[in-house]
């Protein structure tokens, strides 16, 4: 029988290690031989946006190419949503429950319904806060401290380590709390780099960015750089920086959707955006069922599976455009 440990602890401190202490393991109930070979999945999905889609993509293509079928939700960032969508996806018998949790302690409860009903869950994007005990598979993500630490290095760089930076902070799950943890980690290295001001906004999207942006930079006009918690970022400076007149301010972020890549590429935004890899999310989450799935006993799927990031810059941003 497979073990999974109930309570993951991803500390900050740690992550470079990928080494998640827990307490005792618990065995998850084995899945039955034919549901390897035809199986019905869920996946519950933080949001609808081009992150999100590109990993519902993987988990699509990936889970069609086993035998498999997939049912989807979006939750939104609604906890209710959420729930309600495990239980549909329980009624209609599910074999695994793929989810992105909208937040580290509240989704934890659709995720208990999953192991009273005996359903293994493996968390992609978004996982578990470090003192949740749950039963899952697998949390599929990117090293986001790391990502967000390499980011904050290369703008700290250009800017030739001093000067006022600020930060523009989002929606208070795993990845985000990581990421901006490690932005204020690198800042705090330099003694000639100042935290000038942080702002945040629960709305995922380009005008609540730019607001953020502006308001920031109005607040702190000797600001030489910008540090984004996601992918939004780099449009939104698009829009703020010339009609501020600002446009020599580096903007830091992560996840490299096409429009950010093409900003850079085009020097229209002077920065950098650590690429994740939402379509390799979506198929290795499938890769790491069909493994548990055909042997729960087998101790080769880390706890922590991680997608590495790739530094796009404006230097490189043309050598990753879309065709």
């Amino acid at each position: 029988m497979h073990k999974i440990r109930i309570s993951v602890l991803l500390s900050l401190l740690v992550l470079t290690s990928m080494i998640l202490a827990s307490c005792a393991p618990k065995a998850t109930p084995a899945p039955a031989v034919d549901a390897c070979k035809t199986y019905k999945a869920g996946s519950v999905e933080f949001q609808s946006n081009p992150f999100y889609d590109e990993l519902y993509k993987g988990l699509k293509e990936s889970t069609d190419a086993t035998g498999g079928e997939l049912l989807r939700s979006v939750s939104g960032g609604d906890l209710k949503k959420e729930l309600a969508a495990v239980e549909d996806f329980i009624a209609q018998d599910i074999d695994v429950l793929f989810i992105s949790a909208t937040d580290p302690v509240g989704s934890m409860e659709a995720v208990r319904k999953a192991n009273e009903a005996g359903v293994p869950v493996i968390f992609v994007a978004l996982g578990p806060a470090d003192d949740q005990e749950v039963e899952y598979v697998t949390f599929i993500a990117s090293n986001d401290y790391s990502a967000a630490t390499e980011v904050a290095e290369y703008i700290l760089k250009q800017i030739d380590f001093k000067g006022d930076v600020v930060l523009v902070d989002g929606p208070q799950v795993s990845v985000v709390l990581q990421r901006m943890k490690a932005f204020k980690d690198v800042i705090a290295k330099y003694p000639d780099v100042r935290l000038a001001g942080q702002a945040m906004k629960e709305e995922v999207t380009i005008p609540a960015n730019a607001t953020m942006i502006e308001n920031l930079l109005t607040a702190a006009p000797e600001t030489k750089a910008i540090l984004v918690y996601a992918g939004y970022g780099i449009p939104a400076a698009a829009t703020v920086l010339p009609n501020l007149g600002k446009t020599d301010v580096y903007v830091g972020e992560i996840d490299g959707i096409p429009e950010e890549i093409e900003l850079l590429a085009s020097g229209a935004v002077l920065g950098a955006t650590a690429q994740q890899q939402p379509y390799l999310f979506g198929k290795t989450a499938v890769d790491a069922w069909m493994k548990f799935c055909e042997d729960p006993d087998r101790t080769d799927i880390p706890e922590f599976t991680e997608v590495p990031t790739l530094l796009i810059t404006n230097e490189n941003a043309k050598d990753f455009l879309q065709p």
